[in-house]
């Protein structure tokens, strides 16, 4: 929440003062209502609602969501406008399950209009946080880890399935702004920038960009920079439609002008920096910059991921503790489920990245603490060791922070099949029904957790071994979401017989339910296969025998 009010909500110092005052006027009303939210909260989180997961709810309830999708600008109808990723990667995937194009054209849609408007920085690069306006043009000024690199993370993941080039310059782009803006002096990724007292630090008019251009830029050039984002007076960088550039080379005239800009402005942006690393945000960043890092192969994006993660896994191999936070060196509390649950999914993707076993024993030392210190009795996965004023807080959502259960989840069941160790299956499991009810409570809420279900119910491994064509490349750009990456090293352990004889065939080899395979010895087979792998009948797909 910000401190100031704006135009679509009130600042954190209002409330304050509002409830300061209330206390002061009428303190009884003020407890009276404090045990009403207090009775709520431990109904609400006190246990998680235990049921069967069915999997039919999720084609069930996907017309529910497409039907909150604003179909003009993109994201949710209504203002103000978050980048609710669960949300979109819970469209997606209902796409790649039944083939229906308008489920995938709203996700474009959203992912599009928030690349080209005013929720993307189109000089310094990353997104904003949320736009406060329904249209994607008044955009709060604080920049996160945690939203660019799931933004980061769902872009990947359309431009391999649908490629696009604004998706391609746009995940190059932010990838390129985490590794760059948000790398501490460690190593390891910041939380963000905050919000700056002067909002014109964002803001370009063309006397400005003219004053900031140098060699071999003319003032035209500042005013063509200004017709394509936008005109006004100290206005931010706006794309809010398709661009028609009647000079292909515009494009690029464009991004040269915006890095001297970045460049006139980076001391300022500098001050900014926040130095708190929070963990679970980034080893998020640390997946999606191994997922970019793949599918555009660039190996500097991996390399950073991989020592952002290991600056903070030392934490944990000193103290025997993983930090929820730390900020100039100095640790702050213990981690909670979220820290833990993030922290194995991206030692999951190093492993697979660099075909590396090493990182599967670090995932499995976190999944460990997972089920020893974090589960309930109800076989849920608490939120954090600590007891809270109402209890051990269980929570199934708290948005827009993807859900620790759901990540947990996925992370043992992930090492299941890796490490072929059916306790963590089991754990996996009974979490699932643990918290399955609530599915059907509160569903809309629930992105991460439908994701963490379908890939029990369905689950996707894709093992690759060098061949006649760039399988590595392949399997990581088309991998629907949730499927396991499987390289060489790393097949001989895998709870799947196809996936431990996979190093025996060159090219792809797709698993579904551990017994049913396809070998992909060919790169146009490779590539229809993947695309179309949630959608594969049992018995045949294209053709190939399972």
């Amino acid at each position: 929440m910000s401190p100031d009010a704006t135009q679509t909500q009130p600042g954190l110092a209002d409330i304050v003062l509002q409830l300061s005052q209330a206390l002061i006027d009428s303190p009884d009303d003020v407890h009276n209502n404090a045990s009403i939210i207090k009775d709520h909260v431990e109904e609400r989180f006190g246990a998680p609602a235990a049921g069967p997961f069915d999997p039919d709810v999720l084609d069930q309830v996907a017309p529910t969501f497409m039907a909150r999708m604003d179909l003009e600008h993109g994201g949710i109808t209504g203002a103000p406008k978050f980048p609710n990723t669960p949300y979109f990667e819970h469209l997606w995937r209902a796409y790649l399950r039944s083939g229906k194009a308008d489920y995938a054209a709203s996700v474009q849609l959203t992912y599009t209009h928030m690349s080209q408007g005013a929720l993307y920085d189109h000089v310094a690069g990353g997104y904003f946080r949320y736009s406060q306006d329904g249209q994607w043009k008044q955009p709060d000024l604080e920049k996160t880890l945690y939203d660019n690199a799931l933004i980061l993370k769902g872009l990947c993941h359309l431009h391999g399935n649908i490629p696009q080039a604004l998706y391609a310059t746009r995940i190059r782009d932010t990838a390129a702004f985490i590794c760059s803006e948000l790398l501490g002096e460690d190593g390891a990724l910041i939380s963000g920038h905050a919000a700056p007292e002067d909002a014109t630090l964002y803001a370009w008019s063309q006397e400005r960009i003219a004053s900031a251009l140098s060699d071999p830029f003319q003032p035209s050039d500042a005013q063509r920079f200004t017709r394509i984002y936008g005109d006004g007076k100290d206005a931010l960088p706006q794309r809010l439609s398709a661009l028609e550039l009647k000079d292909p080379n515009d494009e690029l005239v464009l991004s040269a002008i915006a890095s001297q800009l970045a460049a006139a402005s980076a001391q300022d942006r500098q001050a900014l920096k926040n130095p708190l690393v929070i963990t679970s945000a980034a080893m998020l960043a640390v997946i999606s910059l191994v997922h970019a890092g793949k599918l555009l192969q660039h190996p500097p994006f991996v390399e950073t991921a991989k020592t952002c993660f290991d600056r903070l896994f030392a934490h944990l191999e000193h103290t025997g503790q993983l930090p929820h936070c730390t900020i100039d060196g100095e640790t702050g509390p213990d981690g909670l489920l979220d820290d833990y649950a993030a922290s194995g999914l991206a030692a999951i993707a190093l492993a697979c990245a660099f075909d590396e076993p090493a990182y599967l024993q670090k995932a499995e030392r976190l999944a460990t603490a997972i089920a020893e210190h974090f589960t309930h009795a109800s076989g849920a996965f608490m939120a954090s060791v600590e007891e809270t004023p109402f209890g051990a807080v269980i929570p199934v959502m708290d948005q827009p922070v993807p859900s620790g259960n759901a990540m947990a989840i996925r992370l043992l069941w992930s090492l299941s099949r890796l490490r072929d160790a059916p306790h963590f299956a089991e754990a996996a499991s009974q979490a699932a029904i643990a918290v399955g009810g609530e599915i059907h409570n509160n569903f809309m809420g629930l992105g991460s957790l439908f994701a963490a279900m379908e890939d029990i119910d369905d689950p996707i491994d894709i093992a690759w071994t060098p061949g006649d064509y760039d399988s590595e490349t392949i399997a990581w750009a088309l991998a629907p979401p949730g499927a396991l990456i499987v390289p060489p090293a790393l097949q001989a352990q895998h709870s799947a017989a196809p996936i431990q004889a996979a190093h025996e065939t060159a090219g792809v080899v797709l698993c579904r339910k551990d017994s049913q395979s396809i070998d992909l010895p060919e790169r146009a087979g490779a590539i229809d296969a993947l695309r179309s792998a949630r959608r594969l009948a049992p018995e045949m797909a294209g053709g190939m025998i399972l």
